[in-house]
């Protein structure tokens, strides 16, 4: 007697390729190969994205003594890049004369190479053939975003595999928003790249450097416009640099580091006077540092940082407006 089944009793009983499949583990020449055996020494482990080395290509020299990995998918994004006429296709010239100089003829650079801070960095491979079938989180990924020939895919690959390798934490280390939450989804701790920015609690914190004078000093620099102080008082000074000359509390003349070595008296007009619209009088003494450093044309470039609404771009464009109808430019 023949017993019917149905096709749901029948489902049940058949076991997917996925479940059959065992993990293959890797063997250590191949992890050394590959680039997922730990160098020596502490620190975490940073992947870096294309993105940051087109960023920023002295970024290798910013993580101190902790261990860099590049993917090989890296170097193949890069090479894309590397023949246009453009900042980026620079960028990529220049990342790859550095790695060419850090590796050398004779380093193996899946082993990693030791960096002036202390730590190492290396080339890490993502062979999806062989480590797909080593790793339930890999197969887990490329269930999730099945794309393999996919960059950025590919090196998040690359992160999870080495993840599952060394024992420090492993970051990857983008500028990519969306690559960003791609590997939050798939549990990839995840850093944006800020080496390059200045933290606005440390620049908050900055005050106008004040040099002491005295009575006779202040009062020269005020009827000349300028003063030289020697050495031993203004070396520590850049160019065009603003400091405030004081002689007492209440007596302070803000002044301007020149190129000579000598401290100069602020150019600011009363007014930035706009014909056809509203005329623009600096209000402290950060504005009038700023006009100073904007109509001064032996200064080529003017960067000014601030909290919202304290006129950073109201005195940029008044300044440009006063130059253009005083044919300056």
């Amino acid at each position: 007697m023949v017993e019917a089944t149905s096709d749901a009793q029948l489902a049940l009983n058949v076991v997917s390729p996925m479940q059959q499949q065992t993990d293959a583990l890797l063997t250590i020449d191949q992890l050394a190969n590959f680039g997922l055996k730990s160098p020596e020494g502490p620190g975490k482990h940073y992947v870096l994205d294309t993105n940051v080395l087109l960023h920023e290509p002295g970024c290798l020299n910013r993580f101190q003594d902790n261990h860099l990995c590049i993917p090989a998918d890296v170097l193949s994004e890069l090479d894309r890049f590397k023949t246009e006429q453009t900042e980026r296709g620079a960028n990529a010239r220049r990342v790859h004369r550095k790695l060419t100089e850090i590796f050398g003829p004779q380093s193996q650079v899946t082993k990693g190479v030791p960096t002036d801070g202390g730590g190492t960095i290396r080339l890490v491979i993502y062979d999806p053939s062989l480590c797909e079938k080593s790793s339930k989180e890999l197969r887990r990924f490329h269930r999730i975003f099945p794309d393999r020939e996919r960059v950025d895919h590919r090196i998040l690959a690359c992160t999870l595999l080495l993840a599952e390798h060394v024992d420090p934490p492993v970051v990857l280390v983008t500028k990519d928003l969306n690559m960003q939450l791609k590997a939050r989804a798939v549990g990839i701790t995840c850093e944006d790249y800020l080496n390059d920015k200045v933290a606005p609690q440390d620049s908050a914190k900055r005050e106008m450097v004040r040099l002491m004078l005295d009575q006779n000093e202040l009062q020269r620099f005020a009827s000349s416009g300028e003063i030289e102080l020697g050495d031993e008082r203004t070396s520590e000074l850049h160019v065009n640099q603003y400091v405030l000359l004081e002689a007492g509390e209440k007596q302070t003349i803000p002044a301007r580091f020149g190129l000579g070595g000598k401290l100069v008296r602020l150019v600011v007009p009363e007014v930035l006077r706009i014909p056809d619209g509203n005329h623009l009088k600096p209000l402290n003494l950060g504005q009038k540092c700023f006009i100073d450093a904007l109509l001064n044309p032996e200064i080529s470039l003017v960067t000014c940082f601030g909290q919202a609404g304290t006129g950073k771009t109201l005195v940029a464009m008044a300044a440009g407006l006063h130059g253009v109808f005083a044919r300056e430019f």
